[in-house]
């Protein structure tokens, strides 16, 4: 395949599409998770490992996603985040909030049938906290501060969780 036709098509498009979930915010985050399974007493399968990270890597995916549709416009004002695929013009914003939402979608049923419903249930709270309240809350208030800290709390909890229902 020549180099032209790796930099116009698919190849860019799922490159722009893993930008938006943040990949090196996402994976502290699963790292997070593990020390909550790491650390709850009792044990779940290898299985229930793989199910809990994978719906916790679609949940905060999604979260990062719809955050980077939402600030698109902001983005363009901030050197540190215009050249981000939205901002730079290199997605369309409809695709993005349908990756968005349908990572969001698929994450809470691989969280609550992969491990349990509570774990589920903070999955989506981590989500929805992020996305509805943060997000539009940070460039009204600097207790968007304390309000971020909810979802950042959250996956260490749904590791926890996992393990403990």
């Amino acid at each position: 395949m020549s180099t032209a036709a790796v930099n116009s098509g698919l190849f860019p498009t799922l490159r722009d599409l893993v930008a938006l979930t943040k990949p090196r915010v996402t994976s502290l985050v699963l790292a997070t998770a593990a020390c909550g399974i790491g650390i709850a007493p009792g044990s779940i399968s290898a299985g229930q490992v793989v199910w809990m990270l994978l719906g916790t890597l679609l949940c905060v995916g999604s979260a990062n996603a719809l955050n980077c549709f939402l600030e698109r416009d902001t983005d363009k004002r901030m050197r540190r985040t215009r050249e981000r695929p939205l901002p730079a013009g290199r997605l369309d914003p409809n695709l993005a909030l349908g990756f968005g939402l349908a990572l969001g979608i698929a994450s809470i049923p691989v969280l609550a049938l992969g491990t349990n419903y509570v774990t589920g249930l903070l999955g989506l709270t981590a989500l929805a906290s992020y996305v509805v309240i943060y997000t539009p809350m940070k460039t009204q208030s600097p207790l968007a501060l304390i309000v971020g800290a909810v979802p950042g709390a959250l996956p260490p909890l749904m590791g926890y969780a996992s393990v403990t229902g």
